[in-house]
């Protein structure tokens, strides 16, 4: 389980992530996340009494995701059984050289499913007002049925297809990973909002500051992370402006690429039960301004091990 709060400015999120990790066979593992989201935002509008914040509230079920995790390699040396001790004769035939430290590679293919499990269409009785005012009396396009913003619902409203590879190899007492998932987004959903596709990466690095006799460890890890939004989203919906219903098109500030940094240090408790607290901050003063970046974002999670 995982508990996260993001600072996104006008958009508070309160996650707690339920996830399991069950290994089907060696080279087989399978992943799921079920997120518990509390949302919290404003929009600046213009009504007829002025400019104010309209603010929302959502509570509930975000996006469910399941992907299957299949083992391309060997595992890497740095994750073998710890209670297997080489024989002597082995250690002292190891060749001393440059090459000495690096482990096998890991490679994983991964595919899976986002299923649109959280609410996409929650609207706002304000927000309804504050549209129909800038429809009616300054011509400016704006949904009129009261739709809250498409970045502050639960949910997307469509079903995604998933697919990663991960990579990830020991150097010298380091461990080095990396990922990158691509995210093919469904059709539009119930209020007429088509998500354009994604891409996920994550490349990081960590080190091993203590590791007991019964394998448990205590490392640290730090990395970069990225998001490139490959196409805008696409509003379907009607406005109802001086000129006419007109559909919205494209949607500002829903493309382009959003980078991060962080670092998190991880405990094993027991053999089986880890605790795990990271920090993020946005790469480039570019992302903070962006629905889709945060000012920050802290995490605490809980993994227990089958």
């Amino acid at each position: 389980m995982s508990f996260i709060h993001t600072d996104a400015g006008d958009t508070t999120i309160n996650a707690a992530v339920l996830g399991l990790r069950c290994r089907v066979f060696d080279w087989l593992q399978v992943v799921g996340n079920l997120p518990l989201l509390d949302l919290r935002g404003k929009e600046r509008l213009a009504c007829e009494e002025g400019e104010r914040n309209v603010r929302y509230n959502s509570s509930g079920v975000g996006d469910a995701n399941v992907m299957g995790w299949l083992a391309l390699s060997h595992l890497l040396a740095g994750e073998e059984e710890c209670d297997v001790e080489a024989p002597e004769d082995e250690e002292q035939e190891e060749v001393e050289g440059f090459l000495d430290g690096i482990g096998a590679p890991s490679f994983l293919f991964g595919a899976g499913v986002k299923f649109a499990t959280g609410e996409c269409a929650e609207r706002s009785r304000d927000k309804y007002y504050a549209d129909r005012y800038r429809a009616r009396y300054t011509g400016e396009r704006s949904i009129s049925d009261g739709a809250v913003p498409a970045h502050q619902q639960l949910g997307t409203g469509s079903t995604d297809l998933l697919l990663g590879v991960a990579y990830q190899q020991s150097f010298w007492g380091f461990v080095g990973d990396a990922s990158f998932t691509f995210q093919h987004a469904g059709d539009e959903n119930t209020i007429g909002y088509e998500r354009g596709d994604r891409v996920f990466w994550n490349v990081g690095v960590k080190y091993t500051l203590h590791r007991a006799e019964d394998c448990r460890e205590l490392y640290v890890r730090g990395g970069i992370s990225g998001l490139r939004i490959i196409e805008p989203d696409v509003d379907h919906s009607e406005d109802t402006t001086l000129l006419g219903p007109q559909e919205v098109g494209d949607v500002a500030d829903t493309e382009g690429t959003y980078n991060f940094y962080g670092v998190s240090l991880r405990y094993d408790i027991t053999d089986r039960l880890s605790l795990d607290v990271g920090f993020q901050l946005p790469l480039g003063t570019n992302n903070r301004d962006s629905d889709n970046s945060f000012k920050w974002q802290c995490s605490l999670t809980l993994l227990y091990n089958f």
